[in-house]
């Protein structure tokens, strides 16, 4: 809310009495003009807090508040927390969220601090939350003295959360969301951007997004079968039970009995729930799966012809598939996940089968502009359509044209969103001058999207990295090791600025550098040193991988007592010399200060930093899940994951070590292999990572 919003409400609320445009903007010393452009936010500010405006016709406008309100919406104008509200709807949701997670009662006035509102506000809306607490069989208890809490069967409080996450989730998104972008943002937007944050904190984002592709390596079709809201609503329930399952045991039931009914259906059911355990390594009782079962049959299902095209039975889905897989490894880029591609091409497979078999040929010629702008493309799109279609003569270059449009258009989409460069900045506390420098950064700098503003103490380069950051922009000095780091004065320089743009210059080239477009280049000289460049970086790539795979540190059943103990066992293994072990212990005892990076589902600590010329990947395993102070609070450690790179990295050997970061979140074998599995194991693993390096 800007000032003039705010001088026009402190008039309008002070005497309650009806205003005149002309009376405000003599008051203000303004134009009639400006005050009726100031109105719009004035309208919006009091339809958000459902407050009554008075339309009188030669008289002017009046707000109706009664004393609490006037006196509550008074202070928040004169303390400027006025940025900071919340609409009823968002309040209840906040509350309910915060309810559902609570360990233990809440009192009234911590409501009221985090919403910017007096006591007697929250004590209206509270009568809103227990009606919807009583829908979801649960009972809202409120003692003077205790607190505010809910008590309920661990089922309902679980369904609830199923509920109110579904009931706000944009459907839409949620249906084509793959963790581009922050889980949060595929919730209804008009809700605000803490509420929406609050929501998207019931359930673990990771998680979910496994389930979700987990599901889809299952039964592709299953998507398009079930209808959104009850697809949505499974893959939800899935995720909390994976989640309420690591804190809780199991009663056994009788399953047979239960389910004699539809055995294929239970048996789809049951041998889902065994990939499951094994990607998230946990044991999923009978009465859980009796609840998924349940859950799945009751769900409602799209009309059938539209289950048909996505069957994988079906002979275009499955030339469909085949065709993306062996298309996407000779051009380096991942396009199976790609749902509108593998929609599209699957009905043009479709067609161009019945014109094969009807012996009807394609009459427009798009082959010369295709072999001219895409050639690379085409040749391999060539090779692999002979291939899958069995040889056979009758597919033809112009069929194989336009099966080229398709994939060019899915490769340009992917090119697009890798242009956006995502930001954080970060200053000593989060807040103050860090506003005003945001500001100037999107005035002068167009291509950076600065996603959040961050403290010091909170910067997680590893957690970032797997928000889809790329760039860390900072005030303060700050060492990085997975992400890149741009030091800038407060006010921002002309230095500044070109050292950011010099940054984002560098992104773009490595996040498209592996992409092979195949279009035609206008100078031969160019696709000599590209091809020079790019042969230049597989041999790289060959010697380094190979001499961290070789080096590979890989320590079992180490006992330990404290962080710092775990940390001076581990900072003497890459090496014997009593300078650069001194070196990495200083350095990982700083990052430990600033807070490690953990992963809890797995107990598996992270440990990185950069010394001398060191260069070192390993892992230390624990003889038993210890709790460690990790970070000023006791976690469970099971393992602890070692990299190492030179005080002045090539950037290719972070990028290595980033994209083992960023698989250790996105896929659980890896993360579980690495805690549980023999090195052998964890070197095909590490080495199927490092393979799209080397293609």
């Amino acid at each position: 809310m800007d000032q003039r919003t705010q001088d026009i409400l402190k008039i309008l609320i002070n005497d309650g009495s009806h205003h005149t445009f002309k009376d405000i903007a003599r008051k203000l010393d303004v134009s009639v003009r400006t005050i009726a452009r100031g109105m719009k936010a004035v309208y919006t500010f009091c339809e958000s807090q459902q407050i009554s405006v008075t339309h009188q016709r030669g008289v002017g406008i009046s707000i109706n508040l009664n004393p609490s309100q006037k006196s509550e919406i008074s202070f928040l104008l004169e303390t400027g927390n006025d940025k900071e509200l919340y609409s009823p709807t968002d309040r209840i949701i906040i509350l309910i969220t915060e309810l559902l997670t609570a360990k233990e009662p809440i009192k009234s006035y911590y409501f009221a601090s985090i919403l910017k509102v007096t006591p007697g506000t929250i004590s209206r809306d509270l009568v809103e939350v227990k009606k919807w607490f009583k829908k979801s069989f649960l009972t809202l208890n409120i003692n003077r003295g205790n607190g505010i809490w809910i008590t309920g069967d661990t089922d309902e409080i679980q369904e609830a959360k199923v509920n109110l996450l579904l009931s706000n989730i944009d459907k839409k998104r949620f249906y084509y969301w793959s963790g581009d972008s922050e889980f949060w943002e595929i919730f209804d937007e008009s809700l605000a951007l803490y509420t929406r944050k609050r929501l998207s904190n019931l359930v673990n984002s990771y998680e979910l997004l496994e389930v979700i592709r987990l599901i889809d390596e299952y039964d592709f079709g299953l998507k398009q079968k079930l209808v959104d809201a009850y697809y949505i609503r499974w893959i939800i329930l899935i995720t909390l039970t994976i989640e309420r399952i690591r804190i809780q045991t199991e009663d056994p039931t009788q399953i047979q009995e239960m389910v004699s009914d539809n055995e294929v259906t239970f048996q789809y059911i049951l041998d889902l729930m065994e990939l499951i355990e094994r990607r998230f390594n946990i044991s999923i009782g009978e009465r859980h799966v009796i609840d998924i079962y349940n859950n799945y049959v009751s769900s409602k299902v799209r009309d059938i012809q539209s289950v048909e095209q996505v069957d994988l039975n079906d002979k275009p889905m499955k030339i469909t598939l085949s065709l993306i897989e062996a298309i996407q490894g000779d051009l380096d880029v991942q396009l199976v996940q790609d749902r509108d591609l593998v929609h599209r091409l699957n009905l043009h497979l479709k067609l161009l089968l019945m014109r094969k078999d009807m012996r009807i040929n394609v009459k427009e010629s798009i082959i010369d502009t295709i072999k001219s702008n895409y050639e690379y493309i085409f040749s391999v799109v060539k090779r692999h359509s002979i291939n899958i279609f069995q040889g056979t003569n009758t597919l033809d270059d112009e069929e194989i044209a336009y099966i080229t449009l398709h994939i060019t258009a899915a490769i340009m989409n992917i090119k697009n969103k890798v242009q956006v460069v995502k930001a954080v900045v970060v200053c000593m506390s989060g807040m103050g001058t860090s506003k005003m420098l945001i500001e100037r950064i999107k005035q002068k700098i167009k291509s950076v999207e600065i996603v959040d503003t961050i403290a010091f103490h909170e910067v997680n380069e590893f957690s970032l990295m797997n928000q889809g950051i790329d760039l860390i922009i900072s005030t303060i000095y700050l060492e990085t090791l997975l992400l890149p780091a741009v030091i800038i004065e407060p006010l921002l320089n002309i230095d500044d600025i070109k050292e950011i743009n010099t940054q984002i210059t560098l992104l773009k080239e490595r996040k498209t550098g592996h992409i092979k477009l195949g279009f035609k280049d206008k100078s031969k000289k160019d696709n000599k040193e590209a091809e020079l460049k790019s042969n230049n970086n597989t041999l790289f790539y060959f010697g380094l991988i190979n001499q961290i795979l070789n080096e590979f540190i890989f320590e079992t059943d180490l006992i330990v007592n404290d962080i710092q103990g775990l940390i001076e066992y581990v900072s003497k293994l890459p090496t014997k010399s009593k300078q650069t072990q001194d070196k990495v212990l200083n350095e990982l005892m700083k990052r430990e200060a600033y807070g490690s990076t953990f992963i809890d589902e797995a107990g598996l600590l992270l440990l990185h930093c950069k010394a001398e010329q060191l260069t070192s990947l390993g892992m230390v395993r624990l003889d038993k899940p210890t709790e460690l102070k990790v970070g000023g609070t006791f976690q469970e450690v099971r393992a602890a994951l070692l990299m190492i790179v030179p005080e002045h990295a090539d950037e290719r050997l972070v990028d290595l070590f980033g994209a083992i970061s960023k698989n250790i979140v996105l896929d659980s074998d890896l993360l579980f292999t690495m805690i549980g599995r023999p090195k052998e194991e964890i070197l095909n693993k590490i080495s199927n990572v490092f393979s799209q390096f080397i293609k």
